[in-house]
C-alpha cells in the first residue's frame, strides 16, 4: 500500500530524541523497546510478530534503545545500548524477519543509528501489500496486527478482508475500488481515542479524503509547513480559536503533536484526528457550583470544530491524487452528564443563557454520540465556516436546540461571527 514512499522516509536522530525529551507514548505507529535479547524462541517469535502487526496495518517504527521504565508504553528515557549490541540486534531482526515471515515485506529496512546517550536500532516497517504471516515457529501460521499501542492476531473477518483487497488491488480495473477508505481509517482512530479515554469524557473530530490516496501530502514539503504554521500555531485568535498546537514532530507518515491530553496528527494519506480528554481541559466546560451540573462551555465547543475545519480546508489543496470528496466525523463521549447553555456562557463580554426548564432541552442522553460521517464536495470550495456550522447543527440537535441557538453563527454572512480584539488573550 504505501512501501514505495516509506522507503524514502527517515526518522532523524533529532526527532528520536524530541520523542525521549518529550516522553512521546506508544501509538498505532510507534513502538519503544530497551533492548532485544533473541537467544529464545519466545523472544524471536514475539519480534516477528511486532514487525508483522505494524505491515499488517499502516506500518511504523520499532525503535531499540529507549526505555519505558517507569512509564510504560512512553518514551522514559535512553537505554545506553552499545555499539556493538545495537549491530548484532540489527542483523538479528534482518535475518529472523527473512526466515519467519511470509511474504516478505518489501522495502523492509533496519539500521543503526548513534543517539546522544545509546546507540540505536530504528526498523523502518513499510505497511504491506497483502497479510504477512509469521511462520516457522511450532509449525504454526500466524496473522497479527498492530491496534494502538498493542498487537493482537487478526480476525477471521480482518483477514478475509485483508486478502480481498489484496486480490482487487491486483486487477486493474478494480484498483480504484480497492483504494483504503477514508471512513474505516477515521473509525478505527475513533476507536484507539475510546480505548485511550478509558469511558472518560473526550472529544474526537477527525477528516479525510473518501478514498485515501498514498503521498496525497508531502509531509516535509515547505509549503505544508507554512500552512502548520499559519493555521494552527495558537497565536492569531480569529484563526486558531485557542487551539494550540506546538512540538510538531516529523514522524513516520505523519506529524504528530501533542499539549497534555490533546493530540493532534496528520498522515500523508490525508487523515487528520484531534482529539481531548474532555475532564482534563480546564477550558472544555466548568461547573457551576456546589451540586450544580457541569456545563459545556459553547467557545470551545465551538472553536475547536472550526479551528479543525478551517485547518483541513487548507490542507485539501495541497492533497495529491484526491479528487474527493472530503468528509468529517465529530464524536463526543461519555458526556451525557454535561449540560449546554444555548448562549455563551464564560465571556466576559457576553451574558449567559439560563438553561431551558424543559427537560428535553439542555441534556444529551447519548453515552457516545457520533455525528455523521458525510462526504463534502470540496472541489466545491465549500467553506469551513460552513462545514463547523454543519457539523455543530447536529450537535446542537442532539441537546433539543436548533441552528439559531448556535453562538457566534452568523446567518446573514454565512461566517462565525468572531471579534479577534475581545477575545485576544493576553
Amino acid at each position: 500500500m504505501y512501501s514505495e514512499a516509506q522507503s524514502l522516509v527517515t526518522l532523524p536522530v533529532e526527532a528520536i530524541a524530541k520523542l525521549v525529551e518529550d516522553h512521546a507514548p506508544e501509538s498505532s505507529t510507534l513502538d519503544f523497546k530497551e533492548t532485544l535479547v533473541l537467544d529464545k524462541m519466545e523472544t524471536k517469535r514475539d519480534l516477528v510478530r511486532d514487525v508483522s502487526a505494524f505491515a499488517n496495518a499502516s506500518g511504523g517504527w520499532i525503535i531499540v534503545g529507549i526505555s519505558e521504565q517507569g512509564m510504560p508504553h512512553r518514551a522514559a528515557s535512553w537505554a545506553h545500548l552499545s555499539t556493538a549490541d545495537a549491530e548484532r540486534i540489527r542483523k538479528q531482526v534482518v535475518d529472523l524477519c527473512s526466515s519467519h515471515i511470509d511474504p516478505a515485506i518489501p522495502d523492509l529496512d533496519a539500521q543503526t543509528e548513534l543517539g546522544p546517550d545509546t546507540s540505536l536500532v530504528v526498523i523502518n516497517i513499510p505497511a504491506g501489500h497483502s497479510p504477512h504471516a509469521v511462520t516457522g515457529f511450532d509449525n504454526a501460521t500466524d496473522y497479527y496486527i498492530r491496534i494502538g499501542d498493542e498487537k493482537r492476531q487478526m480476525t477471521h473477518s480482518e483477514l478475509q478482508a485483508a486478502f480481498a483487497q489484496a486480490g482487487n488491488g491486483s486487477n486493474g480495473p478494480e484498483q480504484k475500488d480497492s483504494s483504503p477508505s477514508g471512513q474505516s481509517a477515521v473509525e478505527q482512530a475513533l476507536q484507539e481515542a475510546q480505548e485511550k479515554a478509558e469511558d472518560r469524557p473526550f472529544f474526537f473530530i477527525a477528516g479525510a479524503p473518501v478514498a485515501l490516496h498514498a503521498d496525497a501530502l508531502d509531509l516535509q514539503s515547505q509549503k505544508l509547513q507554512q500552512i502548520l504554521a499559519e493555521n494552527a500555531d495558537g497565536h492569531t485568535v480569529e484563526t486558531t480559536l485557542g487551539w494550540v498546537i506546538s512540538n510538531a514532530k516529523a514522524l513516520y507518515r505523519g506529524i504528530v503533536a501533542s499539549i497534555g491530553h490533546y493530540a493532534f496528527s496528520l498522515r500523508d494519506d490525508g487523515l487528520m484526528t484531534w482529539t481531548i480528554r474532555i475532564d482534563d481541559d480546564e477550558g472544555f466546560y466548568r461547573a457551576e457550583g456546589e451540586g450544580r451540573p457541569k456545563v459545556f462551555s459553547p467557545y470551545s465547543v465551538v472553536g475547536y470544530p472550526l479551528s479543525f475545519a478551517r485547518l483541513f480546508c487548507a490542507l485539501r489543496g495541497s492533497m495529491e491524487g484526491t479528487s474527493g470528496p472530503f468528509a468529517i466525523q465529530m464524536t463526543y463521549g461519555g458526556c451525557q452528564d454535561i449540560v449546554l447553555y444555548p448562549g455563551c456562557i464564560g465571556l466576559p463580554h457576553h451574558r449567559p443563557t439560563p438553561l431551558p426548564e424543559e427537560s428535553d432541552k439542555g441534556r444529551m442522553n447519548e453515552r457516545l454520540l457520533k455525528l455523521p460521517y458525510e462526504p463534502m464536495k470540496f472541489n466545491s470550495l465549500l467553506p469551513a465556516d460552513w462545514i463547523a456550522r454543519d457539523l455543530l447543527k447536529h450537535f446542537y440537535q442532539a441537546f433539543g436546540y436548533v441552528q439559531e441557538d448556535i453562538p457566534f453563527w452568523d446567518a446573514t454572512e454565512k461566517v462565525f461571527g468572531l471579534a479577534p480584539k475581545q477575545h485576544q488573550q493576553p
